[in-house]
C-alpha cells in the first residue's frame, strides 16, 4: 500500500513537533536546579548573618578551637561561657518559595532539625554544635555557594593526659589538700572504725595511715597511739571522767594489749601523740575552764608517764598532726577571746601556735593575731601562714609576727613560701613579699575553686576542670589546655620538682598525671 504523500509530509511535521517538545521538557529540567541554586544562595544570604553570630557565639571570635566542644569548654574555663539562646531561636529559614531540588529542600531540613536539637540540648552542647555545621556545611555544597570561615585566631590545642595507675588505698579519697609538696586526703571518712589518711609524697611513694575514733596516731613514724575512753569507775553522781592510754597500734589504728594509762581524770580529747623511742608525749585538752591544754610526757618509751604539764594562758585547743615535719601543731583562742562580738585587732594577740616537734622541750607558744583559731592557716615545718586582716606568718622561733599582704585566701602552702588567692588573682608570697601575680579568668560563677600548688622557686600553678577539659595556670605563661579521661575528676595539683601532676580521682581511686 502507498502512502500519500500529504501524508508523509504530516508525519514529518508531526515528528518534528515531538522532537521539539521533548527539548523545550529537556531545557525545563535542566534549568531548574540552576534556578533552584540560585534561590538557595538567594535565601542563604540572608541567613548567613544569623548562622555566623550563632557560631561565633558558641565558639568565640576568633573561635577558641576547632572543636566546637573544646571551644566552649576553653571560654568556660577562661571566664567568657557562651550563651547563645537568643542566636540559635534567630536560625530560621527565610521566607520564600522552595527551591524545587531536593536535595537542597533535605539539606535544609537537616539544618532545621540539626538547629532544634542544639536548641533542645541540655549540658554539653559541642556534639549538637558540630552536627549543626556539618549540616550548614552540606547545605552550603549542595547550594554551590561558599562557606563563611571562622574568624582567624590563635590555634589553641588540648592536649590529652597520661594518667598513671590508681595510688593503693585512695578510692574514695576526700578532703584533699597540698603542703609541703605533699598530696594529702582522707579515706573511709566518717566510717565507724575510723579514717584512713593517705600522704602521697611522689608520683611512686604513697603512706597510708589508718586512725581509730578517739585516738591519735603518733609522728613520725606511727607506730604508737594514744586513746581515749571513758572511765566506767567514775562516780555516777560525779563528772564524766576519761582515761587516757598508749600504746602499740595495728593496722587498724587501734591501741593494741599492753597500752599504759597516760592520765585519767577530767580529759576532754587527746590532741596529739609525738615521738619514737625513749621519749614520746601526748597532748591532751583537759575538760576544765583554764589552762585547759596539757602535755603529758614518758622518758621510757611510754611504759610510764608523767603528770600533766599544763600550758599557762591556753583556751579551746586544736590540734593537727604534722606527719610530714613530724611535729604537731596545736592552737586555741584564749579564754573568753570567743566572747568578744568585735574580734581581736590585728595587732593585739587574739590566738596561739604550739609547734611541738620534741617530746622533751617545752615549746614557747607563739601568740597569733587573728580574731579566729589559727587551725584555718597553713602550718608547715615550723611556719605557720594565716590570713585574717591580712596575710601573715608567723614561725615556731617566737619571732615577731610579720605582716604580708592585704587578706587573701590561703590555698597551699611550703615552709619557704605560701599560693594566695584575692579576687581574681594569684599571689605567691614568702615571709618578706607577695609577687605581682596572676590574673587568673575562671568558670562563671565557680570562683577560684579550683587546685593551687606554689614552686620553691617562684609562681604559682593553679588549674581548673570544666567537663572533661584542664586549664593550667602558671606564673609568667599563657594557660594551657589538658584532657582528662571522661571519668576523672580533678581534686589536685601538686609540683614535685620541676614536673608538676594533676590529682584525677576516679572511682577505682587517685591517678596522677605528669602536666606536659
Amino acid at each position: 500500500m502507498r502512502m500519500a504523500k500529504g501524508s508523509k509530509v504530516g508525519l514529518v511535521i508531526g515528528a518534528g513537533l515531538a522532537a521539539g517538545a521533548l527539548g523545550i521538557v529537556a531545557m525545563v529540567k535542566l534549568g531548574a536546579p540552576a534556578q533552584g541554586r540560585d534561590e538557595a544562595r538567594a535565601q542563604l544570604e540572608q541567613w548567613q548573618p544569623a548562622w555566623i553570630a550563632a557560631r561565633d557565639c558558641y565558639v568565640g571570635k576568633p573561635r577558641a578551637a576547632a572543636d566546637p566542644g573544646d571551644a566552649i569548654a576553653i571560654r568556660t574555663l577562661t571566664g567568657d561561657p557562651p550563651h547563645c539562646a537568643a542566636e540559635v531561636a534567630g536560625l530560621s529559614r527565610p521566607a520564600g518559595v522552595s527551591t524545587g531540588v531536593d536535595e537542597i529542600e533535605q539539606a535544609w531540613a537537616d539544618v532545621e532539625e540539626a538547629t532544634r536539637a542544639l536548641g533542645r540540648t541540655e549540658g554539653k552542647k559541642g556534639p549538637a554544635i558540630s552536627k549543626l555545621e556539618a549540616a550548614v556545611a552540606a547545605l552550603y555544597a549542595v547550594a554551590g555557594a561558599d562557606l563563611p570561615p571562622a574568624a582567624a585566631g590563635k590555634a589553641v590545642t588540648i592536649t590529652p593526659l597520661a594518667p598513671g595507675p590508681a595510688v593503693p588505698g585512695s578510692v574514695g579519697m576526700v578532703n584533699v589538700a597540698v603542703r609541703d609538696h605533699m598530696l594529702i586526703g582522707q579515706v573511709d571518712a566518717g566510717a565507724p572504725s575510723g579514717e584512713t589518711q593517705l600522704i602521697v609524697r611522689s608520683p611512686t611513694e604513697a603512706r597510708v595511715i589508718r586512725e581509730a575514733p578517739a585516738s591519735a596516731r603518733a609522728v613520725p613514724d606511727g607506730s604508737w597511739a594514744a586513746a581515749i575512753e571513758s572511765d566506767d569507775k567514775a562516780p555516777a553522781d560525779g563528772p564524766p571522767l576519761a582515761i587516757v592510754t598508749a600504746g602499740p597500734v595495728g593496722d587498724n589504728g587501734e591501741v593494741g594489749e599492753g597500752a599504759a594509762t597516760v592520765v585519767k581524770g577530767k580529759v576532754a580529747a587527746v590532741l596529739g601523740a609525738i615521738g619514737a623511742g625513749a621519749n614520746r608525749a601526748v597532748i591532751v585538752r583537759l575538760d576544765e575552764p583554764t589552762d585547759p591544754v596539757a602535755i603529758v610526757r614518758s622518758t621510757d618509751g611510754g611504759a610510764t608517764w608523767q603528770k600533766p604539764v599544763r600550758v599557762p594562758g591556753s583556751g579551746f585547743g586544736l590540734a593537727q598532726a604534722d606527719r610530714i615535719s613530724g611535729a604537731v601543731d596545736v592552737s586555741w583562742e584564749p579564754p573568753g577571746s570567743e566572747d568578744d562580738p568585735d574580734g581581736v585587732p590585728l595587732d593585739a594577740p587574739g590566738g596561739f601556735w604550739w609547734h611541738v616537734t620534741d617530746p622533751q622541750a617545752a615549746p614557747k607558744p607563739v601568740a597569733v593575731p587573728t580574731s579566729d583559731a589559727v587551725s584555718h592557716g597553713c602550718a608547715t615545718g615550723g611556719a605557720l601562714w594565716f590570713a585574717d586582716d591580712r596575710l601573715a606568718l608567723a614561725t615556731a622561733d617566737g619571732a615577731p609576727v610579720r605582716p604580708i599582704e592585704a587578706a587573701a585566701d590561703i590555698r597551699a602552702c611550703t615552709k619557704a613560701a605560701v599560693a594566695t588567692v584575692a579576687g581574681t588573682r594569684i599571689f605567691r608570697c614568702t615571709g618578706e613579699r607577695c609577687d605581682d601575680g596572676m590574673e587568673v579568668q575562671t568558670p562563671e560563677g565557680a570562683g577560684m575553686s579550683g587546685v593551687t600548688d606554689v614552686f620553691d622557686a617562684a609562681g604559682v600553678i593553679y588549674a581548673q576542670q570544666s567537663g572533661d577539659t584542664i586549664a593550667v595556670w602558671r606564673t609568667g605563661v599563657e594557660p594551657e589546655f589538658v584532657r582528662a579521661p571522661a571519668d576523672m575528676k580533678l581534686v589536685a595539683v601538686v609540683s614535685w620538682g620541676k614536673q608538676q601532676h594533676l590529682g584525677l580521682l576516679a572511682p577505682d581511686g587517685l591517678h596522677l598525671a605528669p602536666v606536659p
